[in-house]
């Protein structure tokens, strides 16, 4: 499905701006449920719970490592939609190293 042109406009190339909001008016908008990385249903790629929880490894590791502190610049303004996914265009932080 992935390299179905009906799908995915050129799907030979490596196009990752295709993922972006700001695409949603384009010819590359993507087909609602279209993307599966994982795959889904029986044949669901096995190393997906592995992926998801090194992911969740490499973030407590930044965490423990840098202090997350906020800018002049920082500004949160919650994007309005789901009441259970808030979502951000744009959060400026710092990343402090910590001494202890």
């Amino acid at each position: 499905m992935h390299n179905n042109p009906e799908y995915f406009p050129e799907p030979e190339k490596f196009k990752p701006e295709r993922f972006l909001k700001e695409n949603e008016g384009s010819n590359d908008n993507v087909v609602p449920f279209s993307y599966i990385p994982f795959g889904g249903g029986p044949r669901q790629c096995i190393g997906m719970r592995f992926a998801i929880s090194e992911i969740k490894i490499a973030i407590a590791k930044v965490i423990k490592a840098f202090q997350i502190v906020d800018t002049p610049d920082t500004k949160i303004e919650l994007n309005h939609g789901d009441m259970f996914m808030m979502s951000y265009d744009k959060i400026n932080v710092k990343l402090v190293p910590r001494t202890s």
